[in-house]
């Protein structure tokens, strides 16, 4: 099952791969020029744009961006969903996806003060 915190950073890496796409000079994605930063930006219109870009459905988007949804109404993403993300950003499978995810949030956990 997926947590809130595996979640969000699905969320930022989607977010972070579709900012790189549109920064790209011939991206032929002429129907949005920017994508919010973080998942909480996010409107209907930018799951839209984020849907079209991953071609995942905008609800599944929503459920996975949206933190304060409940965690058992995503559950698990399907295989198919799997493949999409992994395909988007350019990965080879899904552990290489979870790799990232836990090399990241080892980054983050270095990065904060420790506790006095």
């Amino acid at each position: 099952m997926l947590t809130r915190i595996l979640k969000k950073m699905i969320a930022v890496l989607i977010l972070d791969r579709a900012n790189e796409l549109l920064e790209m000079p011939a991206n032929n994605l002429t129907y949005c020029k920017k994508i919010p930063r973080t998942p909480e930006d996010c409107t209907y219109k930018d799951f839209g744009n984020l849907s079209s870009m991953t071609d995942m459905s905008i609800s599944t988007l929503n459920r996975l961006f949206r933190s304060e949804a409940k965690v058992k109404r995503l559950g698990k993403l399907s295989t198919l969903n799997e493949e999409k993300i992994v395909q988007f950003l350019g990965y080879d499978d899904w552990s290489e996806v979870e790799e990232v995810i836990f090399k990241k949030m080892m980054e983050k956990e270095n990065e904060a003060p420790s506790p006095s």
